[in-house]
């Protein structure tokens, strides 16, 4: 159920960190090593603690799967000493000295539909994969907002809909 862009980062991340290390173990090894793990995850956290992160959740979330129709795999995930990072959110926003040099952009656009999503996503700050996931049901002109279901976090965001917001959808 995951998107094009999730599977094409999960195999550059398995081939840059995972199968280096641990291509030739079983995940039964990998099991019964957790120290093993645990140290492979901070090394990599020393160049990017986020990428260490999401490496040893592919490799959770690989050995999961497997256990679920291999019950001859120990019960211990081999993430199990992993201590994982804290990440914070990316704050990017687009300058507001770049403003002009976007509006040039967009007034290039030349599909109509096209140009309203992107200034949708300049107004709303929606992520633009979930924004293209919007449907007519999740618009609600009454209540004045848009909602954003199974977000990121998993969670359903309300965005308030302004004038100029419903402007773009008509």
């Amino acid at each position: 159920g995951k998107s094009p862009v999730w599977a094409q980062n999960v195999t550059s991340l398995a081939g840059k960190h995972l199968l280096p290390e641990f291509g030739a173990w079983s995940l039964a090894e990998r099991s019964a090593n957790p120290a093993a793990v645990e140290q492979w995850h901070r090394k990599i956290s020393q160049k990017s603690p986020v990428a260490a992160n999401h490496a040893a959740k592919i490799l959770r979330a690989v050995y999961k799967r497997a256990a679920r129709i291999d019950r001859t795999l120990p019960l211990h995930n081999p993430t199990s000493a992993v201590e994982f990072n804290t990440e914070t959110r990316s704050q990017k926003a687009l300058k507001f000295s770049d403003f002009p040099k976007w509006f040039a952009a967009w007034q290039k656009i030349e599909s109509p539909t096209r140009r309203a999503f992107q200034m949708i996503n300049l107004l709303t700050g929606c992520r633009p994969g979930e924004l293209s996931k919007l449907k007519w049901s999740d618009v609600l002109p009454r209540e004045r907002v848009l909602v954003i279901r199974a977000a990121k976090a998993g969670n359903e965001i309300r965005v308030p809909m302004s004038t100029a917001v419903a402007r773009e959808l008509k």
